[in-house]
């Protein structure tokens, strides 16, 4: 579900999202061919932490993007504050009554701040994207939330960081 306002401002447009709640993601078991878990592994129920010490059912999610066009030229900037599913962390959560091996995955929030740059010359275009994913939960925080829920070892806590794009496109017309 997205709930969205959006709002001319000068030349550009702004809107901003909510996101009420948070999906759960299928992830494949270990019978699956697109399955990375290896046969004696299995997922646990996911928690979902928003980096203060909480875990939660529903989301706090929300985004804004402000998008303008200058001459040949659209400029985009975003920001949005969500729970990351592409980047759990995995916790050891001990065997299920199968004997499989849990491992329990881990959504973190985080904020997303970006640019995105379309400048058209002709048949050329040329696209550029920036955005910064800033994972916010303080290693401790994450560990001590681990600990009073009893889960074992992490596997691989995500660290901010940067990503760029950078693109050519030329249109052929015949």
């Amino acid at each position: 579900l997205l709930l969205s306002v959006r709002k001319d401002i000068g030349l550009g447009i702004l809107t901003v999202f909510y996101f009420p709640d948070v999906v759960e993601p299928q992830l494949a078991d270990a019978s699956s061919r697109l399955s990375f878990l290896q046969a004696g592994y299995a997922y646990s129920n996911p928690l979902w932490f928003d980096g203060e010490g909480e875990e939660h059912g529903a989301a706090k999610q929300w985004g804004a993007r402000f998008e303008q066009t200058i001459g040949d030229a659209d400029i985009s900037i975003h920001y949005v504050d969500h729970y990351d599913r592409q980047q759990p962390v995995y916790f050891d959560a001990g065997l299920d009554a199968q004997g499989n091996y849990n491992l329990r995955p881990l959504y973190l929030k985080n904020r997303n701040f970006g640019l995105t740059y379309v400048q058209v010359f002709d048949a050329l275009i040329l696209k550029v994207e920036h955005n910064y994913k800033d994972f916010y939960t303080s290693e401790n925080k994450l560990i001590q939330f681990a600990d009073t829920l009893s889960l074992g070892a992490n596997y691989g806590i995500p660290k901010s960081h940067h990503q760029l794009a950078a693109g050519i496109e030329y249109s052929i017309y015949h």
